[in-house]
């Protein structure tokens, strides 16, 4: 599923918020979701019926790389840069290093891609904040194996083959 804005990842919502079951068909509403996507953020989220898979995907113990492009309200520092693929305290302790590459930059903005191996919670809006800028945008481009490419917001599709066999 490309997860629009805006669309909680949960089965049910308590606060009558849209989740992502609403956008899945009926035949979906028993899967289970590999890794959340906070509310206001976008992308790519797998869905399975696999409980082992989702266990490989998303424990930090097996690595499984998440790619983000995360759009940023300033300008970074090459320090701040390097903090960011070091690791910086968070919630939860520090992150793990991180692939963090700059996409595009102005004066007053930068377009970040991020490559993570862990998933704790809004981690890469908690990071990006360590350093001292905000997150605007963000969306996951790739999940593992699995890449996002021109899935239009809000569809999904089945996996091929070829993306089941590699994951």
């Amino acid at each position: 599923l490309n997860k629009p804005r805006g669309f909680v990842v949960t089965r049910s919502d308590e606060q009558g918020r849209r989740t992502v079951y609403d956008l899945l068909p009926e035949f979906a509403a028993a899967a289970i979701y590999a890794g959340r996507l906070d509310k206001d953020s976008e992308g790519l989220l797998l869905f399975t019926n696999d409980g082992d898979l989702v266990n490989r995907l998303t424990h930090p113990t097996f690595k499984v790389e998440k790619v983000y492009k995360a759009d940023i309200d300033r300008k970074l520092s090459r320090n701040q840069l390097e903090l960011l693929r070091t690791g910086v305290e968070i919630e939860g302790g520090k992150t793990r290093s991180a692939g963090v590459f700059v996409k595009s930059e102005t004066d007053n903005a930068m377009t970040l891609k991020v490559v993570i191996s862990e998933g704790k919670k809004r981690q890469i809006r908690l990071m990006v904040e360590a350093v001292g800028a905000h997150v605007r945008n963000l969306k996951r481009l790739q999940f593992g194996p699995l890449k996002l490419k021109d899935l239009p917001a809000g569809r999904w599709r089945l996996l091929t083959p070829g993306e089941v066999k590699a994951l």
